[in-house]
């Protein structure tokens, strides 16, 4: 969803979709910021933040991913973004071919290769 506020809670948050891939690849980074955080902590913000979030104040100011499992949970913790494995399987069927490049990059720094598309 775009957002329009990001909490001063920046520990709950990791950087996610093209914002994560430009961290692990020479993809350029976005003018939108993508941050992923879990549901339930979303969930559990008070009313008034999750008003703030979605208050349109003109230009959103990031593009804010709510996954089931903790994004954290297995992050890369010295660039904040989610791990590659994870971040391969959420935009591999990207339709952009510089997206694609940035992924089989980010993979073949790890040895692995994408998945055969069909």
């Amino acid at each position: 969803m775009h957002v329009y506020f990001i909490s001063d809670r920046e520990q709950e948050y990791v950087l996610a979709g093209e914002s994560g891939l430009s961290q692990h690849s020479a993809l350029a980074e976005p003018n939108l910021v993508t941050k992923a955080l879990a549901l339930a902590n979303y969930n559990t913000m008070n009313k008034t933040t999750k008003e703030q979030y979605l208050a349109d104040s003109g230009a959103p100011r990031a593009v804010l991913q709510l996954w089931k499992e903790d994004p954290k949970l297995f992050s890369y913790s010295d660039e904040n973004t989610i791990n590659p494995i994870e971040l391969y399987f959420s935009m591999r069927e990207h339709h952009d071919e510089r997206i694609q490049m940035a992924l089989e990059e980010m993979l073949s720094k790890l040895g692995l290769a994408p998945l055969e598309r069909g």
